[in-house]
Parts: C-alpha cells; structure tokens; sequence
C-alpha cells in the first residue's frame, strides 16, 4: 500500500509506505486517512504513563529483566 504526506507548506511526498513517528501527545494534530480503528484511541486520550524509566547496574550474576509497576505491586518479568 503506498502513502502520501502532505506538509503544512502544500506540498506532496509519496513513498511505498508511511511511517509516523511523533509523540502520543503531538499525534491528533496529525489526520491519518484512513483513520486508525477504534481500539486506537490513545490518540485522543494523549500520554496515559506517568512512569520512569531507571537503568540499575547488579554486582554478580543476574539474567535480564524489564520491571512493570503498577499502582500497587511491581511484576518483573524476564526478557
């Protein structure tokens, strides 16, 4: 399926494909046609993390992991 962009300025790029790549918060003043289904719709409800992202270094051995927090436990999971 190919794309379209059409800039502010009026003018028309087309390519094979189109990758949008913008922050949640920056993407509704974007119009994607067609528009995306539904189930999409951090669009319009913006940014929904308050979160953080940490970086820790562990003496020893250790495989590696990614922790979620939630509002009242953390889950690590391995990766």
């Amino acid at each position: 399926m190919r794309g379209t962009v059409h800039s502010a300025d009026g003018r028309a790029i087309r390519g094979s494909a189109v990758v949008v790549c913008v922050p949640l918060h920056a993407l509704n003043r974007v119009t994607l046609e067609p528009p995306p289904p539904a189930k999409h719709d951090g669009i319009t409800r913006g940014q929904a993390s308050r979160g953080v992202k940490v970086r820790i270094r562990l003496r020893g051995k250790s495989s590696p992991f990614a922790a979620l927090g939630g509002q009242k436990a953390v889950e690590f999971l391995p990766v």
